[in-house]
């Protein structure tokens, strides 16, 4: 049996088979049958919110990238950011019916003669979506979204991130931390979610020109952040449009620019992106660590063993003399133990 079903049935002793399939369809399907436009569906998620009910949120793993979002009482920035989370997923998932009917088949090896016909029956009208039965409903209230379950454990920052734009037109935020902690991953999680366009700090990498013994024996003097100033942080507190030049660290050499979009969300990632003379800039600061172990298995598949010396003997205790220094763990609003995911940079 399907271990996330077998869990389950286990957490919900009082079911009926349409229960089970209505699980194995999530698992397969994905949520997108829910989501006719982002108002109704806020509207929904609004209807289903118990105020007799705790603000407890509890996941539910379905698959391995999937989970039920259990909620009983939200407040209206956590009905915010769940509708969100739930569109993107929606959206972001592949519906799969082969996988549905193969799930559907393995069901049917442990039930019993009426339930395989059941099945059957429930193949041959083409596998469409299904409610809980009323003894589920009864005995359980289920009120929940189908969500990618690695974004849940950023609910926190999501939170914050819609509460600022409730009260402004846009926020910025910076992601600092650690080589292979998942800046750029959370960054690209925060594009599929509000549509933007991160800022990389890997397009400041410091010109060999500027790579005197002083400015590399700076704290933080490793990236470009003269020209960032310049080209980045004036530009956004001006509220004028953003457009730098793109250095290529293969090339050593510039190597296009990069026009952003007016956006309600900035987001800037990479290391160095608190560094003292940008830090005032953000609205948000979020630092991504990882343990030592974790970090060397991640660089060493993403970059080789070829380039993982200059980590090991450059880069890393450049970044690390940076943390220290600048005390990035006081300054951030949030702090992420990414060890559990596979980060990128």
């Amino acid at each position: 049996m399907n271990p996330y079903l077998k869990t389950y049935l286990l957490k919900y002793p009082c079911h009926e088979l349409v229960d089970e399939i209505k699980f194995l369809y999530h698992s397969a399907m994905g949520g997108g049958h829910l989501v006719s436009d982002a108002p109704k569906s806020l509207a929904r998620i609004e209807q289903e919110i118990d105020p007799q009910r705790g603000y407890e949120i509890v996941k539910e793993d379905v698959n391995d990238r999937l989970c039920h979002v259990h909620f009983g009482n939200l407040n209206p920035v956590q009905a915010r950011v769940l509708n969100r989370l739930f569109i993107a997923s929606a959206k972001m998932t592949q519906p799969d019916p082969a996988r549905l009917k193969a799930s559907l088949e393995e069901l049917k090896q442990s039930k019993g003669p009426e339930d395989q016909k059941a099945i059957d029956a429930y193949i041959a009208k083409g596998m469409p979506m299904v409610s809980h039965s009323a003894t589920f409903r009864e005995h359980y209230h289920p009120a929940y979204r189908l969500v990618h379950k690695v974004w849940m454990h950023y609910f926190d920052l999501f939170e914050a991130i819609e509460e600022a734009l409730l009260t402004q037109q846009r926020t910025i935020i910076g992601i600092d931390g650690c080589c292979g902690s998942g800046k750029s991953t959370l960054a690209g999680y925060i594009q599929d979610l509000y549509g933007i366009e991160p800022i990389a700090m890997d397009d400041f990498f410091l010109p060999i020109a500027k790579r005197t013994p002083a400015r590399l024996a700076e704290v933080g003097g490793n990236v470009d952040y003269e020209r960032f100033v310049q080209e980045v942080k004036q530009p956004l507190q001006a509220g004028s449009e953003v457009c730098y030049r793109i250095f290529d660290c293969h090339l050593g050499a510039f190597n296009g620019e990069h026009h952003l979009p007016e956006q309600t969300v900035y987001v800037i990632e990479g290391s160095y992106c608190m560094h003292p003379i940008i830090n005032d800039l953000y609205d948000l600061r979020v630092v991504m660590t990882i343990p030592r172990e974790v970090q060397r298995e991640r660089i060493l598949a993403r970059n080789g063993f070829e380039m993982f010396p200059k980590f090991e003997k450059v880069w890393i205790p450049m970044e690390d003399r940076y943390l220290e220094a600048c005390n990035l763990m006081a300054e951030a609003d949030f702090i992420y133990d990414n060890s559990c995911e596979k980060g990128e940079d």
